[in-house]
């Protein structure tokens, strides 16, 4: 099994440990350049789901959304939470986002309706403590440490798979630690992952060829001058 990352990782640490399946996976810590690498992903971003009035949908074991659903011991998606002094989640996604609690290791597990090979999410203890969190199901498993603020996660993969796995720990540094995420990015890449060499390939032939183009032009200029004919 092949891993690399792609992009610098800044305050994320990401270990990946081999599981057995043969897969050739590409890792992100930044969304702009996983998005740039896989336009047209359907992203949820869970806006538009709590009632007005209300500070977070009905809590349960499962929460189904369009292509997806989120599966664990108590999930919700959560409008507003109040801890003064602090920085929470709410403050740092600026609308509402995915919340799973009530078990530790705090387990949860998504099913995607057809098969895909990318996804990508932010993700952050709800008010802002270091937590470890732990990625499956996909090709591998990656731990993911994240703290202060939100941070990202995102993975291409050559093989396809239903279902992913994401588990922080309910007592970490500080106990009750609650696991958030939010623009929870998926869908199915056709024609096979790029690796970051394969785009400097591609990038450089472009740019020979451009070159060549241009050069053609300018041959081509001078011929209808009637100076002298293009090469050939």
């Amino acid at each position: 099994m092949r891993f690399c990352v792609v992009a610098a990782l800044a305050a994320v640490t990401v270990s990946a440990m081999a599981t057995g399946a043969s897969a050739s996976i590409n890792l992100y810590s930044n969304r702009a350049a996983f998005v740039a690498g896989a336009p047209g992903l359907t992203t949820l971003t869970f806006d538009g789901i709590v009632p007005a009035g209300f500070d977070a949908t009905n809590v349960g074991p499962l929460q189904n959304f369009s292509g997806a659903s989120f599966d664990g011991a108590s999930v919700g998606v959560q409008s507003h939470l109040s801890f003064p002094g602090q920085l929470i989640a709410d403050d740092v996604y600026g609308s509402d986002y995915l919340e799973w609690e009530d078990a530790n290791p705090q387990v949860l597990t998504v099913h995607f309706e057809t098969a895909v090979n990318a996804v990508g999410f932010d993700f952050m203890e709800v008010r802002g403590h270091a937590s470890l969190f732990t990625i499956g199901g996909a090709g591998g498993s990656f731990q993911v440490l994240t703290g202060g603020t939100s941070s990202f996660f995102g993975l291409f993969s050559d093989v396809a798979f239903d279902t992913l796995t994401i588990s922080a720990p309910a007592d970490g540094p500080v106990p009750g630690n609650f696991a958030t995420l939010d623009n929870f990015s998926f869908g199915a890449l056709r024609g096979g992952v790029p690796e970051p060499g394969a785009w400097a390939l591609m990038l450089v032939g472009f740019g020979g060829l451009g070159a060549m183009l241009r050069r053609d032009r300018r041959r081509a200029k001078v011929s209808d001058s009637g100076q002298f004919a293009p090469l050939t």
